[in-house]
């Protein structure tokens, strides 16, 4: 039977041998075993009846029948006439001798009095055995006789979901309404207010703290209500208010290892590093080799940077389980943090590509390229951004086609001055291949890093070049686009003389000049092309146009240093032409 259909019964019990102001049947009823069994072995002198009873229905709920018999008898040695841990011992008979268990629960129930609680426990014998139809009609007989009984709605609850094969989303609404209908029979039945803040959870987060606060302005010192409300909280990501819960909860010293990594989690989803790191760091000392707890560490030293200890910690995590399957995305992309702290960059790349291997989140691509960024090799950005851009499909914007033109525009202009990267490249056959598909030498790219730079350059910035085509065609108003086209084709063909970039220096100041207002940003691009434009010409000895452009430069910046020094050129150039040319005429006339 799956612990959920286990846990409302806690509740049932909860309140059949003792007051519900007893905090170690409050952990019974919401399944905290580990809690609850300390807190009852400590009773075993003073209520020897109840405290073997519930330490026999811990026993069976975990699959110790023989453990839960042996409490059981226990129980009764101490009480022959304790209801509940007969029903105990005839709960055992079920699956072998249903009809002597039957006999017994009828009568058990005789000499009750028809008590309703004692009916719910045989109902709920019946729940534990899978014959729900007996279990229900339990419930009914229970309700017959006092229906003002809050547990009858708590166990109904459970039959519910238990009907339903625990799928909880499909049937939570009828299983709060059960929970609600406890907590009308009795405004202080404690366990109704966590059942139903425990389902509402699920589906409408606000209601279930509501019921939170309302049990703990009933009863202050609750301390579960305020674990409860630390949980919801962080689920919602309240996480002052889940702080300050869960620190009146642990102050008391009832909380268990699980109790500790909840609050680990909202410390370090609040960013407070420095608790966390103390807290995990007493879930460690209890247990060294616990996977979440290691998990939440190697996410603090991810946060904080601490790579010195983050490594060997990594190390240790990702070996604490063979099933490499319970690991998540995000402790590898964790991981990665990490990584590129410790310039372990092809690590850190490789820890990115397990994470969106298995969850292919926006951030994992984006920070991918960061770390490309980082190591310098803006071909691994751009390969990362369009793998990111990928994932937008027809909703890519302009500006990510500028972001990725401009990591091709830098693979090409300084990944390739990089003498280690041109080298790691270059041992890379797969590299050799494509470029050599493009028509170049194989021997040459293989042998000669120069030549391989020099290939590797031009074949980024023709990604680039295209890129910066598309954009143009996307936003054919924006100077943006044109102006990377020409440093993109600039850089291809360096010598202005050719004019590579000519054309779309041109298409830039058609583009800027076209508007009524001009920016700074807009004249630094403008001065940019008339420039370009001005040494062009100048050097095909166009000294009119070369002359006008440099004019318009000067209208923008009178102290341009580039116009100037053109300008002198071409006042130089004309003198020298004068010369030649009086000259050449002296010479005629002699």
């Amino acid at each position: 039977m799956k612990k959920t259909f286990f846990i409302s019964f806690f509740a049932v019990i909860a309140s059949l041998v003792s007051a519900q102001s007893d905090i170690g049947l409050d952990y019974f009823a919401l399944g905290e075993y580990d809690a609850a069994k300390r807190y009852f072995e400590k009773q075993i002198n003073q209520s020897p009846a109840q405290a073997n009873y519930y330490l026999g229905e811990i026993a069976f709920i975990q699959g110790k029948p023989d453990e839960a018999k042996a409490y059981y008898q226990k129980g009764l040695a101490a009480d022959p006439n304790d209801l509940y841990n007969q029903i105990g011992e005839a709960k055992l008979l079920l699956k072998s001798d249903l009809k002597s268990a039957e006999n017994l629960f009828k009568a058990i129930q005789n000499k009750s009095k028809k008590d309703p609680l004692v009916i719910l426990a045989i109902g709920r014998a019946y729940f534990d055995s899978g014959i729900l139809d007996k279990a229900q009609a339990k419930a009914d007989e229970a309700r017959k006789r006092n229906k003002a009984v809050p547990q009858i709605y708590i166990f109904e609850g459970d039959l519910i979901e238990a009907r339903n094969g625990g799928d909880k989303q499909k049937i939570l609404g009828d299983v709060a309404g059960k929970y609600e209908m406890a907590i009308h029979f009795d405004g202080n039945y404690r366990i109704g207010y966590i059942k139903a803040a425990q389902a509402y959870a699920l589906f409408n987060p606000q209601t279930a703290i509501e019921k939170l606060k309302d049990i703990i302005e009933l009863q202050p010192d609750y301390l579960l209500a305020h674990r409860q409300l630390g949980q919801v909280s962080t689920q919602i990501g309240h996480y002052n208010q889940a702080i300050q819960s869960y620190k009146r909860y642990m102050a008391a010293g009832e909380y268990s290892l699980d109790d500790l990594k909840y609050y680990v989690r909202v410390l370090y989803f609040s960013d407070l590093y420095e608790d966390a790191q103390k807290t995990v760091n007493e879930g460690l000392a209890l247990a060294p080799n616990d996977f979440v707890l290691n998990r939440l560490q190697m996410y603090i030293y991810a946060k904080t940077k601490n790579t010195e200890k983050g490594l060997p910690l990594a190390e240790k995590f990702f070996n604490l389980r063979e099933d490499k399957s319970t690991y998540l995305a995000l402790d590898y992309s964790l991981y990665a943090i990490i990584l590129k702290e410790a310039k372990l960059y092809d690590q850190a790349l490789a820890a990115y590509d397990k994470a969106i291997e298995m969850e292919a989140k926006i951030e994992y691509y984006t920070d991918a390229v960061e770390v490309g960024r980082a190591k310098g090799d803006y071909g691994i950005s751009a390969k990362y951004y369009t793998e990111f851009m990928n994932t937008l499909g027809d909703a890519v914007e302009a500006r990510e086609l500028n972001t990725l033109g401009f990591y091709y525009y830098n693979a090409g202009t300084l990944t390739v001055k990089r003498a280690d990267l041109i080298e790691e490249y270059q041992k890379n056959p797969a590299w050799i291949n494509t470029l050599a598909e493009k028509g170049l030498e194989k021997d040459s790219l293989q042998n000669s890093a120069g030549y391989f730079a020099r290939a590797l350059s031009v074949y980024y910035l023709n990604k680039a070049d295209s890129v910066f085509k598309i954009l143009v065609e996307k936003v054919p108003d924006s100077y943006s686009g044109y102006r990377w086209l020409a440093l993109t084709q600039h850089a291809i063909n360096s010598d202005a003389k050719d004019g590579a970039a000519k054309p779309h220096y041109e298409k830039v100041i058609e583009v800027i000049t076209g508007r009524d207002e001009h920016t700074e940003a807009s004249n630094k691009v403008l001065i940019e092309a008339y420039g370009y434009l001005a040494y062009h010409y100048y050097l095909v000895d166009n000294v009119q146009s070369a002359t006008a452009y440099c004019n318009e430069i000067l209208k923008l910046d009178p102290e341009n240093k580039t116009a100037i020094a053109i300008l002198d050129g071409v006042k130089q150039h004309e003198e020298q032409l004068k010369e030649y040319r009086k000259q050449q005429a002296a010479a005629a006339n002699k």
